[in-house]
């Protein structure tokens, strides 16, 4: 290996000379960094390898050979100035130095100026009872990289799976949606034509008798009054399932948004003690919308709003630019909506309400996506809530 010393190894002779050549020749031609330290530590021989893993790692070139060096106490005093992996290099070469272990294997990590390496060092014992232990240190950078490439490839190829898995389960969600948006409008179609003829009749009825009853009493007035805002309140519902049931696509027209949330305003129904407040810039881009279902919607929000605060509250109606597009919010101190209830608020017959049957956000979610919008909603429990529609730009 190299260069030897006599006394450690013995003299040569002409019978083992030509063998030993060949060995030296082999060995140095090894990239593998191999050198043999004796029972105290000290190195008695090297190879090629080695001496220049040596130099590349700060020794100095003048020693040549690197023999007569204490490796062991080159890794003591790297383990003093803090580097824990020569720490272990030398725990682990005294433990067979001393009989202790068979075998100490260990990786690290050892940079040079301008590469990042990895290295795998090797302690075995050397069966000539001497007490000596080879060592190698074996570059495994590409073997690490190969290993982090590997690693990154399969976390990001854990990641394309959980998206892709994301992605089939909303489809999915969305098609069952879809299925049961296209039975609800089936049923709604026929269920509502069949119902506004009975309504229709109890409505003339309602009308005839406050045209002709002469000074009615205050509690048969107050009972007319009733059934015919039951009236309209099943009028509403039965529009909703009928429009539910119809696809009919939207007409889309360049309007601003501050003309659609004043004409929704002027729709809505005072409610005592709730503050109302808007806060519509002029200068928004108009968005491109069927003016009647967005209308539609935006009632929808803000009627709900106003029910959320049976005790009074404060609305707040505000419109910002975000990018590409414009983003309507609709914001309420009212009772807020469960966290459990949150996630399936667009579903058919998901309602909050004392009573309702949970068709209004549905349909608002489907006239949204008609005009190429979408509908969010944040919500906390005692805090109110706030639904968003985001309107892709008009311009």
């Amino acid at each position: 290996m190299g260069v030897y010393r006599q006394d450690a190894w013995g003299t040569r002779n002409e019978e083992n000379c030509a063998a030993r050549r060949l060995n030296d020749a082999v060995i140095d031609a090894l990239m593998v960094n191999i050198a043999v330290i004796s029972a105290d530590g000290e190195i008695v021989a090297t190879n090629k390898a080695w001496n220049l893993f040596a130099v590349a790692n700060g020794a100095p070139v003048a020693a040549e050979s690197y023999l007569h060096f204490n490796y062991l106490d080159v890794c003591d005093k790297a383990g003093a100035g803090g580097d824990e992996d020569a720490v272990r290099a030398g725990r682990g070469m005294r433990s067979v130095l001393r009989g202790e272990t068979d075998c100490y294997t260990g990786e690290y990590r050892c940079d040079a100026p301008e590469v990042f390496r990895w290295f795998m060092m090797r302690v075995t014992p050397v069966p000539d009872g001497s007490g000596a232990v080879v060592v190698t240190h074996e570059d495994i950078s590409e073997q690490r990289r190969a290993e982090g490439a590997i690693k990154a490839y399969s976390e990001r190829l854990q990641e394309m799976v959980e998206e892709r898995t994301t992605r089939l389960e909303r489809t999915q969600e969305e098609l069952v949606r879809k299925e049961r948006l296209a039975t609800l409008g089936q049923f709604a179609g026929s269920l509502g034509h069949e119902l506004r003829n009975p309504l229709g009749v109890i409505s003339n009825a309602v009308y005839y008798l406050q045209a002709t009853l002469q000074n009615p009493d205050d509690t048969t007035r107050e009972y007319l009054e009733m059934i015919a805002r039951e009236v309209r309140n099943s009028e509403k519902i039965i529009c909703d399932l009928l429009e539910i049931s119809r696809n009919r696509p939207a007409e889309k027209r360049l309007v601003s948004v501050g003309e659609l949330v004043g004409a929704s305003l002027l729709r809505q129904s005072s409610a005592a003690g709730v503050e109302v407040s808007t806060d519509i810039p002029d200068a928004l881009p108009g968005v491109n919308v069927d003016s009647r279902q967005m209308g539609q919607v935006i009632d929808n929000l803000m009627a709900n709003a106003l029910q959320a605060m049976p005790d009074g509250g404060r609305l707040m109606v505000s419109a910002c630019g975000e990018g590409a597009s414009v983003v309507l919010s609709v914001a309420d101190t009212g009772v807020g909506i469960a966290k459990e209830l949150l996630e399936n608020i667009f579903d058919p017959l998901v309602t909050t309400k004392a009573r309702g049957i949970g068709l209004g956000l549905t349909l608002s979610k489907r006239l949204a996506e008609l005009n190429g919008a979408r509908l969010e909603v944040k919500s906390e429990i005692g805090k109110g809530s706030c639904f968003s529609i985001v309107f892709p730009s008009g311009q």
